[in-house]
């Protein structure tokens, strides 16, 4: 896994555990915060993806 991806990966993952935490209450710029950040990582695996090397 490359860096980039991996440290895109933590951030939504620390993210989606505090969804879990019935204590702590997420407003409305948490969800976009969370949307945008899934959008990036989505963007940084494309990215990933594309500048691999096929062998044949």
């Amino acid at each position: 896994m490359s860096e980039s991806v991996y440290q895109h990966c933590s951030i939504l993952l620390s993210m989606i555990c505090t969804l879990d935490d019935e204590n702590v209450e997420h407003d409305e710029a948490f969800y976009r915060k969370l949307d945008k950040e899934t959008k990036q990582l989505f963007s940084v695996i494309r990215t990933r993806l594309n500048s691999l090397n096929v062998q044949e």
